[in-house]
């Protein structure tokens, strides 16, 4: 990989909530990275954390930008929040329970400067707790199925579908072109695959540099709420995602299959989850005027 001999800014953005340790370990990793301190700006949105996760991160670290916000405005608006509020011309993209190799910024950064076609670049994400398998990071979905592909382990740098949004480089100029995350993804799910489609169906190329490795604690802000509140959040952003880029026939074939996919999570869990589904629809029902006109401005049209 050619090396780049000298460097621009990289504005390293994650939201917090509540997130006790995890994002001081996070901030820890920043601060060892093998790249210029000056040439590296942090924004962290915090929230509306109430375990004094803040107040600990503005002791430890008093030079970078924490936002304070009084209540959680969801992932996405939080994330566009710190965007925009960065000045680098690469936007590193993290959360509050993500690692960071040493050697990962300044890999990412060369691979971007030659490769200017790219919008979201990822790498190797592991498990934080399982440092040995790897994480639901880089991904596949299959639209007729409604579900998510495991990750491989690839080699070689490579064209993929999406990343989650827990160690994604972004190159600002892509935000100027496609827009920022949707916040309608409220408050997490589905926001990171909407923006490599939208970038994908810009032109820009979506990839995977495997000599680049994060870790990520998997599931840590979910597991902070209720377990149908986080069905609900899945369903309603699920239904949302495929309004907005699905054919008509891949969603008849995905609800269907959900509905008995549904019954089937109720049965194993011993609860009722049907509940969130049919919330999740109803609330989208009640969005899609305003779904279809967010399609029409991003000629997503069909």
């Amino acid at each position: 990989m050619k090396k780049v001999e000298k460097l621009p800014k990289v504005s390293i953005v994650f939201s917090n909530f509540n997130g006790g340790k995890e994002p001081i370990d996070c901030l820890n990793s920043i601060e060892k990275l093998n790249y210029p301190k000056n040439k590296i700006e942090v924004t962290v949105i915090d929230n509306g954390s109430q375990d004094g996760s803040s107040q600990i991160i503005a002791k430890k670290f008093p030079d970078i930008h924490l936002i304070k916000l009084e209540k959680d405005i969801g992932l996405p608006a939080s994330l566009n929040l710190g965007i925009v509020n960065s000045s680098g011309k690469y936007i590193f993209i993290g959360n509050d329970d993500t690692v960071l190799e040493k050697n990962s910024i300044r890999l990412m950064v060369n691979y971007l400067e030659v490769n200017k076609n790219v919008a979201v670049l990822g790498g190797k994400v592991y498990y934080k707790y399982k440092p040995k398998k790897l994480s639901l990071s880089v991904c596949g979905f299959n639209y007729y199925l409604g579900s998510i592909r495991k990750p491989k382990d690839i080699l070689d740098p490579n064209q993929v579908q999406w990343f989650q949004s827990c160690a994604i480089m972004i190159p600002s100029s892509v935000f100027k072109k496609i827009g920022l995350f949707d916040s309608g993804f409220y408050p997490l799910y589905f926001d990171d695959f909407d923006f490599c489609l939208r970038a994908t169906k810009a032109g820009f190329k979506i990839t995977y540099l495997p000599q680049v490795i994060f870790w990520h604690g998997q599931g840590k802000t979910t597991q902070k709420f209720p377990s149908k509140k986080v069905y609900y959040w899945w369903y309603k952003n699920k239904i949302r995602f495929y309004f907005k880029h699905a054919s008509l026939l891949q969603m008849l074939t995905a609800f269907t299959l959900q509905f008995f996919a549904t019954a089937s999570k109720s049965i194993s869990t011993r609860q009722n989850i049907f509940p969130s589904l049919f919330k999740a629809y109803f609330v989208n029902l009640i969005s899609l005027p305003a779904i279809i006109s967010q399609k029409k401005e991003n000629g997503q049209s069909k």
